[in-house]
């Protein structure tokens, strides 16, 4: 069962987005309609105990960036790259995250809900404690990633790749894993409804009659 941690943002105040950039901390805050309008860089920080709300990240570039108990609504995260770091108690929720890559990262207590994942990567991520619920995989990257205790209800998972990964188990009986990409080896484990088990043997060349 899955032992899940929501983010601690208990005691969090109001605060000035442009102050925390220039100040290069982001501590216990909350931000609401940033008013930046041009491009800023933000490297090597933490964002710890934070609640970001209609926050359109595009012309913010993330380096370096580590999450830890941290809550976004409604926020514009596409093509930021989070890559490296820890990623910790952390709720994205109806968001923008197209193209957003978290390779070889530690991600403990997160979850995605409602949001537009496409073309989001995962690659030799160490996942565990991940909830994805009614969002948009499509062309996404779990391969070689290592999961434990995750959750899918009513995900996009079309043309996502599954490949040479590590997890107890995988239940995609909610979602839709047409033209999804699995190797023998990420079959192990998982569970599909009667459907979806003729979209899975088509990968292997297998034709199935009535």
């Amino acid at each position: 069962m899955m032992n899940f941690i929501k983010p601690k943002i208990n005691g969090c105040i109001n605060k000035s987005f442009k102050e925390c950039i220039d100040n290069e901390e982001f501590i216990n805050g909350i931000f609401k309609d940033n008013e930046i309008n041009e491009s800023v860089s933000l490297k090597s920080l933490t964002f710890d105990s934070c609640i970001f709300e209609n926050i359109d990240f595009s012309k913010i570039k993330l380096d370096g960036i580590s999450l830890i108990d941290v809550v976004f609504k409604n926020c514009n995260l596409s093509n930021q790259k989070f890559d490296k770091q820890f990623i910790n108690r952390v709720y994205f929720i109806n968001c923008k995250l197209v193209g957003t890559s978290f390779i070889n990262c530690n991600i403990k207590d997160v979850e995605i809900n409602s949001c537009n994942a496409m073309y989001m990567s995962f690659y030799e991520s160490k996942i565990k404690n991940l909830k994805l619920i009614e969002s948009n995989f499509t062309e996404s990257v779990f391969t070689k990633a290592e999961m434990k205790d995750v959750l899918f209800r009513s995900v996009d998972f079309y043309k996502a790749e599954f490949l040479q990964m590590k997890f107890d188990s995988l239940d995609f009986v909610t979602c839709n894993i047409t033209c999804i990409q699995f190797d023998l080896k990420s079959l192990k484990g998982i569970t599909v409804d009667v459907f979806q088990c003729q979209n899975i043997v088509t990968l292997f060349g297998v034709n199935v009659k009535n």
